[in-house]
């Protein structure tokens, strides 16, 4: 990754009215999207959306930006599930999650409602 690049800090919404959303917990910033936009053969097209920390390094949310990839920041230097549910759900009205595989095996998401 290159240098960094001026970021303001905070959460990233590169696109809120997507009708199907790709979540991604990166808090190491290791993905390498080249859109914002995820297809896989036989799906409609989802908005790509980072869940990070505020450790996350500020090169890889500028790249973010750049590619459109919306993100939300969830703990400082280690995950936090409830602020990240709590953001999915103010920013892009997500209620539910399918958690598929990855290094996060044993997530705690808190359970009920998270909306206004």
């Amino acid at each position: 990754m290159e240098e960094a690049e001026e970021v303001p800090e905070g959460d990233f919404v590169a696109d809120d009215r997507a009708d199907l959303y790709f979540v991604s917990v990166d808090v190491d910033g290791e993905i390498g999207w080249e859109s914002g936009i995820f297809c896989n053969k036989g799906r409609a097209p989802a908005h790509v959306i980072e869940v990070l920390t505020a450790s996350t390094p500020t090169a890889y949310k500028a790249c973010l930006r750049k590619t459109g990839v919306s993100y939300i920041i969830a703990g400082e230097k280690e995950l936090d599930c409830e602020a990240a549910m709590k953001k999915l759900y103010q920013f892009f009205h997500i209620k539910k999650l399918l958690i598929c595989g990855g290094r996060y095996r044993k997530l705690e998401f808190p359970t009920g409602r998270h909306g206004g």
